[in-house]
């Protein structure tokens, strides 16, 4: 059983519709060490040349989250068609360290609306396979649906409840 979920927020802003998604599932699902992950800016740009030479504490603390993590979130918009370039250079630092092998995963786009975000998923769900997570299913959510409150209380049934099928394969 995952006891311990890493979620992580794929947007380029930490205050940003997928960082409230993830705060609120971390509320829902309170019963599980729900480690929060919302800015991925303090992450030198990826360099594979210069990879040890770029190694600095929010590297190591990135890598260490995703270690101690039985199982993994990342909630996402998508940009011009695919993931956000702050989410694809935290994935690369993954690529040589092992951090997401075999690592129970979860990928979750949250757009605004249906029609989008369908490629951001393959293209986050490919980028998961290459480095050998255990992606276990795969959400699409759409903002117009499921409707994240101040108090970070989720409605909107339908999506409710994929949310929380999800959860449980996460965690099972």
């Amino acid at each position: 059983m995952a006891n311990h979920i890493l979620a992580i927020n794929g947007s380029s802003r930490p205050d940003a519709h997928n960082a409230r998604l993830l705060q609120a599932i971390a509320e829902r699902y309170d019963n599980y060490t729900v480690e929060l992950y919302l800015d991925l800016s303090d992450l030198p740009l990826y360099l594979a040349d210069q990879e040890s030479a770029l190694i600095n504490d929010p590297v190591i603390q990135f890598r260490n989250s995703i270690s101690r993590a039985n199982a993994v979130l990342i909630s996402t918009p998508e940009y011009i068609h695919n993931i956000p370039a702050i989410l694809k250079n935290a994935l690369e630092w993954l690529t040589e360290s092992g951090e997401m092998n075999n690592k129970r995963t979860l990928p979750i786009i949250y757009a605004p609306h249906e029609s989008r975000g369908a490629k951001a998923l393959i293209s986050l769900e490919q980028s998961l396979i290459a480095l050998n997570a255990q992606v276990i299913s795969t959400l699409q959510l759409y903002q117009n649906e499921l409707i994240i409150d101040k108090d970070l209380e989720m409605s909107g049934s339908f999506s409710l409840e994929l949310v929380d099928a999800a959860i449980a394969t996460l965690i099972s």
